[in-house]
């Protein structure tokens, strides 16, 4: 009797975290599911994709979905520097993730980019001084309204993630094929022309679902790039 307890006690707790692991990565997708736009990649570039296009375009959120392949968000990467124009993108998603992220960065009005040319016959390094190409001062954060901030990208990030419902990002789902199907091809999926074929990574099971628009936001090893353009 009492093993008995302890086996159906030790399998709510298996289902239990199954159930947390499911909602950490952002639930199931069910195999053809179609969405408006999927985003390849749930970096910076991807997080902000998906915000400006639930607060500012107004997309209702089951409408997009995001596929990263890291099991979680972690914080990782160095710092960032925002510029005016970043900021000012920042606004126009959200005046409280600009604020927010502008009160936790580290503000500078100035700064200035060196760059080294190339030595000539009687120069060496440490008797040539560096040169001063380019200089950005106080008057053009004052002439555009917005300063420059440095701020941890791992925190850009996380800012941006709490701007998305929940279910908008599935994790670990690992992009492996893109189709495009055109209007003659035999499919249910006309409105819906992109196949997104992905790799679960810890079913390892293949699967798909369609949507209207691509967004690829995988990085610099882009899988999608790849993908377009192999040379």
């Amino acid at each position: 009797m009492i093993s008995t307890v302890v086996i159906i006690f030790c399998l709510l707790i298996v289902v239990h975290a199954i159930q947390a692991l499911a909602s950490a990565r952002g639930g199931d997708l069910s195999k053809g599911a179609k969405f408006d736009v999927v985003i390849v990649g749930g970096g910076i570039t991807g997080l902000a994709s998906a915000v400006a296009l639930i607060h500012r375009e107004k997309i209702a959120p089951e409408r997009i979905c995001i596929l990263e392949q890291s099991r979680k968000l972690r914080p990782v990467g160095a710092t960032i520097g925002l510029f005016p124009n970043g900021v000012c993108a920042l606004e126009s998603m959200s005046q409280e993730l600009a604020e927010e992220i502008c009160t936790t960065g580290i503000s500078y009005c100035g700064i200035i980019r060196h760059t080294l040319e190339p030595l000539t016959s009687t120069e060496t390094t440490t008797t040539r001084s560096v040169r001063t190409v380019e200089t950005l001062d106080s008057s053009d954060a004052e002439t555009i309204g917005r300063g420059t901030y440095t701020v941890a990208w791992y925190l850009l990030q996380e800012k941006l993630f709490e701007r998305i419902p929940e279910k908008v990002i599935r994790f670990g789902r690992v992009l492996e094929n893109v189709r495009f199907h055109t209007k003659d091809d035999n499919n249910n999926n006309s409105n819906y022309p992109i196949s997104v074929i992905y790799r679960d990574r810890d079913t390892k099971q293949q699967s798909e679902v369609n949507c209207k628009v691509l967004i690829g936001a995988d990085g610099i090893k882009s899988t999608i790039r790849n993908l377009l353009f192999p040379n």
